[in-house]
């Protein structure tokens, strides 16, 4: 009987355990019945011996929980939440919220320092980290709320308290929303006010060029001449995505194309872009940051997106593209990724 195990594709790229595993070490496991089989967005772990499954499954499944746990960790913090909060912004909603918890009414435990956030519409379905998205609430309510939705959540406290007790905290919630809203804008507004600071900033620094820093829908994005670069919307809430250090060191890589050096190694007679960014994979992946690369090419609109682990997209000319096909470019990426990374 084959015993199977399901192991999340991400979890398999990431962990270096398994990246470390040649075709070659594959084929040794194959020889004690072990087998790793892609499928969808899964890794299937096969074998057709009870106790080797067992202990391979021993090593596997912390592994599983470690790295699962860590990736969505990551993914939901550079992808899902967009947005950002500062002290200040808390500092004004516990005022707004008379230092009681939003949804029971109670006050807060520990005061100023012993409030919990939490997130009104869940991170999980895309919720934000702006001040509009965000309440002040006790620990032992945030805990039990976990993912509800604000709706759900009072139809629980509906079943607890009542009718008149909820009629009541709505009112008192309504309000509340209304001056949150306040802090919302405001945030939103310092916050384009301190991109369109660093964009001006930028276009002195490098006169003669296109230069673009904005949110655009969520994103920040850097706009350099014909080249475009989204970040991922959680690194609003990390510093180093307002200062001219770290942008300037991504406009440099990004422009510094005599790392692309004439290398016909890849090329085919007819090849693709398209073929040339698969062929090149594997070695783009042997980088220091241990970070996944992937890339789509649509034709239709003339634009290659390079992706730089999950999260940081490069939109490039089709026309410069195709000038790859007949370099080698590796480090040329490489030095993006450093960018994005030191």
């Amino acid at each position: 009987m084959m015993s199977t195990y399901i192991l999340d594709t991400n979890i398999y790229l990431q962990n270096p355990f398994f990246k470390s595993l040649s075709e070659e070490k594959l084929d040794k496991l194959k020889l004690f019945g072990i087998s790793f089989t892609f499928r969808d967005s899964d890794v299937v772990v096969s074998c057709c011996n009870n106790d080797i499954f067992n202990k391979c499954l021993a090593v596997l499944k912390p592994l599983s929980k470690i790295f699962t746990n860590s990736y969505h960790r990551k993914r939901r913090e550079l992808t899902r939440s967009s947005g950002m909060y500062t002290q200040a912004d808390l500092n004004e909603l516990y005022e707004i919220q008379e230092g009681k918890c939003f949804f029971t009414g109670e006050s807060l435990a520990g005061g100023k320092r012993g409030y919990s956030i939490d997130h009104i519409k869940p991170i999980r379905e895309y919720g934000s980290s702006w001040p509009g998205n965000l309440a002040l609430v006790n620990l032992a309510t945030n805990n039990e709320k976990r993912h509800l939705s604000k709706t759900q959540y009072m139809h629980v406290l509906k079943k607890r308290n009542g009718d008149a007790w909820l009629k009541k905290q709505r009112a008192i919630r309504k309000e509340i929303d209304i001056k949150r809203k306040s802090v919302d804008r405001r945030r939103k507004k310092e916050v384009k006010s301190l991109f369109k600071h660093l964009e001006k900033e930028l276009q002195e620094e490098y006169p003669g060029h296109k230069i673009v820093y904005e949110l655009n829908q969520e994103h920040p994005t850097i706009l350099f001449d014909d080249i475009e670069v989204n970040l991922p919307v959680g690194m609003l809430r990390k510093s180093k995505c307002f200062t001219i250090k770290y942008i300037a060191q991504i406009l440099i890589a990004i422009s510094n194309k005599s790392l692309i050096k004439e290398d016909d190694k890849y090329y085919r007679k007819g090849m693709r872009i398209s073929t040339y960014l698969n062929k090149i994979e594997d070695d783009l992946e042997r980088n220091e940051f241990d970070c996944y690369f992937g890339h789509d090419v649509l034709y239709d609109e003339g634009y290659v997106v390079i992706s730089v682990h999950f999260a940081y997209d490069i939109w490039f000319p089709i026309n410069f593209a195709k000038t790859w096909i007949k370099s080698d470019c590796i480090e040329y990426f490489h030095e993006i990724a450093r960018a994005f990374f030191r």
